[in-house]
């Protein structure tokens, strides 16, 4: 059975004529082209400050492609807003559950706001972000497909700090999700009205705030690892997600990518 296996990534064009986000863009450059097969179709949506700027627009569209996304790929140019990446996710995702078939993966540019500062936390984080959640698909479409699972996410730093909001705030933001079935499912409680957009940790907030609407329903389905918000610990938090027959496969990923993007660990 053909299952879709859709990507839908929120991708933030950096201010024009800035270089310090040119290695972490290489970084995720790199990690879309060594994964651009497990999909069968993406939507790319490129953040901008200038949408007439036709000609970066063009030079990023340009690099996408040449990643192997080359059928069934859509770009979407949107203007900058302080809701980052959750406004793709309100609009593409969140509010089209009952409209997306098959299974729907979400990630963005993470990390190139914060690369100064922790590189390799940041580059740990972003290539776990990528390995744990595309390397193993046989998995994915078992859990949600199969069993009652919602989501299939890994993540490093599950932060529970948050007060007086919602039960738990993933950070990283790299998911599946079946969204027909978390459709149907919600649908029992109050017509699958899914929350309003209301700040920039929407996507964050998303699998929670759905937990606290719909029991069982929000985190369903995902591997938490590493619980606190001690964020300067990406590289041993990631390496503790790998059982010992993958460490070894999941380093080489880190080497391979990192090379490629011409960052030096």
């Amino acid at each position: 059975m053909d299952i879709t296996k859709r990507l839908i990534f929120h991708m933030w064009i950096p201010p024009k004529g800035s270089t310090q986000y040119e290695l972490p863009e290489n970084l995720h450059f790199a990690c879309l082209k060594r994964f651009s097969n497990v999909f069968t179709e993406a939507l790319f949506i490129l953040s901008t400050d200038d949408v007439n700027d036709s000609d970066t627009l063009s030079l990023y569209k340009s690099r996408i492609l040449s990643c192997g996304f080359n059928r069934n790929v859509t770009f979407k140019v949107i203007e900058n807003t302080m809701y980052y990446e959750s406004l793709t996710f309100y609009n593409e995702i969140a509010s089209k559950l009952s409209e997306l078939d098959g299974l729907t993966f979400f990630g963005h540019s993470k990390g190139l706001t914060n690369y100064h500062g922790n590189e390799e936390n940041t580059i740990y984080w972003v290539l776990a972000s990528y390995y744990f959640n595309l390397n193993w698909m046989d998995e994915v479409e078992r859990m949600l497909l199969s069993y009652q699972q919602y989501y299939y996410g890994t993540l490093l730093s599950l932060v529970d700090t948050i007060p007086n909001r919602y039960k738990w705030y993933y950070a990283g933001t790299f998911m599946w999700i079946n969204t027909r079935k978390l459709n149907e499912y919600g649908v029992k409680y109050d017509g699958a009205v899914v929350p309003p957009l209301v700040d920039r940790s929407y996507s964050e907030l998303f699998p929670g705030n759905m937990t606290d609407r719909y029991p069982v329903a929000g985190s369903h389905g995902f591997k938490f690892y590493c619980y606190g918000n001690d964020y300067n610990a990406a590289k041993e938090r990631a390496l503790g997600l790998c059982d010992e027959s993958e460490v070894e496969g999941f380093e080489t990923f880190v080497r391979d990518m990192t090379s490629e993007a011409g960052i030096a660990l």
